[in-house]
């Protein structure tokens, strides 16, 4: 299918009416439906990873008639960085929470058959960032370069949070696990029923390949639809969800400094202000009666980004 230049200034004038008179909405979206097809917009560097795994996703699911990803139909982007994904826009009917949750959970086990690429260390195709609740912002502050690197990552945090805890807490590790690809948002509305009864999944910039014990903890300490799918799959806690709940207090709180690793791989645009991880430690010191850091529960605290320094397999910092 040709779309025209003119189709495409047609789209762009639509998304930036669309952002003008409703970026201060609660609810807003960076979507809309112009001439029939469902646009999805906003930064390259988040739009387009989420365009290749749409691809790659609506590819697979052709073999399973259960699962309906929408097709795209074409994708542009401008030079001050925005781009343009435009995809079928399907028809969804209203069905029963219990029949979502089941639909939802036979779509999570097929989504995590679906073998990760060569090129992906963690995350989306196209050299995007991972994304999940566990990183301030949703979105990793690294591009990691194997699982080691994700390892160290998350450990630094757990020295940090080891140095003021009295319980044990014991060290992140990925072994043994593989890699599964995860709707990183698993809000209800993420999720849909066409009128063929086939699941529909949606926004595919928060889909990306995760390690297993990850992808668990989205299922099973996010949100109550997750937890609702969790059940149905009669999910299991996976080792280190403790460990991992405990440092997502803290990942959310380091300082900032200029500090970087000599193997850091900078993005376009990098000015050199980073977090760093390590400045923590001499200031994060947890409440004697913080509950929500002892039990792992979910927490909303702001932060700056993590150092670059623990991002690489070869341990240099």
């Amino acid at each position: 299918m040709q779309f025209s230049t003119a189709f495409e200034e047609d789209v762009i004038s639509a998304c930036a009416t669309h952002d003008r008179n409703n970026r201060q909405a609660v609810a807003y979206h960076c979507c809309l439906v112009v001439r029939g097809f469902f646009v999805k917009y906003g930064d390259y560097s988040s739009i387009y990873p989420g365009y290749l795994t749409q691809i790659h996703l609506a590819d697979a699911a052709k073999a399973v008639p259960e699962v309906h990803v929408p097709e795209v139909h074409h994708f542009f982007y401008r030079d001050k960085g925005m781009a343009y994904v435009v995809m079928e826009n399907i028809q969804l009917i209203e069905v029963s929470t219990e029949e979502l949750v089941q639909k939802t959970a036979q779509a999570v086990t097929w989504m995590r058959s679906v073998k990760a690429p060569n090129e992906v260390v963690l995350g989306p195709l196209g050299s995007g960032r991972a994304y999940h609740v566990l990183f301030k912002d949703r979105e990793a502050p690294l591009d990691f370069t194997g699982v080691k690197a994700v390892e160290r990552f998350f450990n630094t945090a757990v020295a940090c949070v080891r140095r003021y805890s009295r319980r044990p807490i014991e060290d992140i590790s990925f072994a043994g696990e593989q890699l599964v690809l995860t709707q990183s948002d698993m809000n209800r509305g993420n999720f849909g029923v066409d009128r063929e009864r086939r699941l529909c999944i949606f926004d595919f910039t928060e889909i990306g390949w995760l390690w297993e014990s990850l992808a668990d903890y989205t299922l099973l300490l996010t949100t109550e639809f997750a937890a609702a799918v969790a059940k149905a799959l009669d999910a299991r806690r996976s080792p280190n969800l403790d460990s991992k709940g405990r440092v997502r207090y803290l990942l959310a709180m380091s300082a900032s400094s200029s500090l970087e690793g000599p193997q850091a791989r900078r993005p376009v645009g990098h000015q050199g202000k980073i977090g760093y991880l390590q400045a923590a430690i001499t200031t994060y010191k947890p409440r004697a009666n913080d509950e929500r850091l002892q039990r792992g529960a979910p927490c909303t605290d702001e932060g700056s980004k993590l150092a670059r320094p623990y991002m690489t397999d070869s341990g240099q910092h």
